[in-house]
């Protein structure tokens, strides 16, 4: 049965204050929407095709009051809009890595497999209803658009995919008396045993810290090799402080570890602008005018990329002087900072070997 209209209000409003996927939300009811609308169409059965109707119809004043619900903010309409600005600009979409396409050739061969899954379980007679349909293929098609949607589709389409291809299943393998139970338990909303045993399970690994017989299942912590993890510990010792310019990549992890100094940029970047991004972006590739927009920005420190062009440049700055370096990262000031410094040539070094290992 479909929750009352001031169930959808309230969890819109709620949603939009929290995170802005709230705009998935409305696309999921729209997707809704449509698959009614075309099984109304399309059925040949006449009560059929007034249900599915009516169900479209009824879904219209929720799909509105989802959208109204999400100005119930600080900010009001412009929250929403601003949103939707934020995915009118493509190179900001290009820009963040989970806005893009997946990678199939080095990454994302799950979400690959589980396409060709779909694709072949669609063949299977009877047909999922519309409205599966719409969500399996319009979650298929943003998850082939922004890689983070992927998480939409196995939250959303897997499932009614598992739905879909239960009959043939049981009818294949039997029905075994686990299945039995499960199904029956979920009928009649009994799945606390099942919910209880979920969670033990996750608390156990939680506890051991994401390992099982001596196994790393689940990365605990950061990365030293991606994020600047021993370079924030050795500058948090020392009291570190000043105007600092670093990676796009490092801002969220830098917000994090870091939290007494102020970033750059981060992953915000529908808050930045691209215009102010585009600008931290003209001193990462060491465009003509970088230096000197580091010296309008009165830029006193810079946390970069080992082997990266702009730390092979500042290296060769006699304008500034390295303070740390190791495989990840590099620190340095400008010439006359208070930091003890460390000899290029070991930073040099250090580049050269990270390089080499890549």
């Amino acid at each position: 049965r479909r929750p009352p209209l001031w169930a959808f209000t309230v969890l819109f409003a709620f949603w939009a204050n929290l995170h802005g996927a709230f705009v998935f939300g409305w696309i999921f009811i729209g997707l809704y929407l449509a698959g009614h609308f075309v099984e109304s169409f399309w059925s040949n059965d006449r009560e059929v095709r007034q249900r599915e109707r009516r169900a479209a119809i009824g879904l219209i004043p929720v799909l509105v009051l989802a959208v109204l619900a999400t100005c119930f903010n600080p900010y009001g309409w412009q929250l929403p809009w601003h949103v939707v600005e934020f995915f009118r600009d493509p190179w900001l979409r290009w820009l963040t890595h989970e806005f893009q396409s997946p990678d199939f050739l080095r990454e994302d061969r799950l979400f690959l497999f589980s396409l060709f899954g779909m694709i072949a379980a669609l063949t299977l007679r009877p047909r999922p209803s519309w409205t599966h349909i719409m969500v399996m293929l319009g979650t298929a098609g943003m998850a082939l658009i922004s890689v983070r949607n992927i998480v939409q589709f196995g939250l959303l389409a897997v499932p009614l995919l598992a739905l879909h291809l239960a009959p043939p299943w049981n009818q294949w393998m039997g029905r075994r008396p686990f299945v039995q139970r499960f199904a029956a338990r979920a009928r009649t909303g009994v799945t606390l045993p099942y919910i209880l045993t979920s969670l033990v399970l996750l608390s156990g690994l939680a506890l051991a810290h994401g390992r099982v017989a001596g196994r790393q299942l689940v990365p605990e912590g950061f990365v030293a090799e991606r994020f600047p993890v021993d370079a924030v510990a050795w500058a948090r010792s020392r009291n570190v402080h000043g105007r600092m310019f670093h990676e796009f990549i490092w801002g969220g992890y830098l917000l994090y570890a870091w939290p007494e100094m102020k970033v750059f940029i981060d992953g915000g970047s529908d808050f930045y602008g691209g215009e102010y991004i585009r600008a931290h972006r003209h001193v990462v590739n060491i465009q003509p005018g970088w230096r000197d927009s580091l010296a309008v920005w009165e830029i006193e420190l810079a946390l970069v990329a080992t082997g990266g062009p702009l730390t092979s440049e500042l290296l060769l700055d006699d304008g500034w002087q390295p303070v740390y370096c190791d495989r990840t990262a590099v620190m340095l000031q400008r010439a006359g900072g208070v930091l003890d410094t460390v000899p290029r040539s070991d930073c040099t070094a250090v580049t050269a070997a990270s390089v080499a290992g890549r």
